[in-house]
């Protein structure tokens, strides 16, 4: 119960991607040599979560370069 006062997410489903995942996206992208789909199936997530993490992970860098 103490873990739940501090606000931790207890239980549910681990998550599947993994920073290594979204840089490793993010690097096949950035190549343009495969689509969209074939990226994310290599790293093993649906072409929109793919989409999603990435976003989200460029806009961190930016805030981070810009700040």
């Amino acid at each position: 119960m103490e873990a739940k006062r501090r606000g931790e997410k207890i239980g549910g489903r681990k998550p599947t991607h993994t920073p290594e995942k979204v840089a490793r996206a993010m690097q096949m992208l950035g190549k343009g040599d495969m689509t969209r789909l074939a990226v994310a199936r290599a790293v093993d997530m649906s072409r929109s979560r793919m989409y999603g993490l990435v976003a989200c992970a460029r806009a961190e860098q930016e805030q981070a370069e810009a700040g």
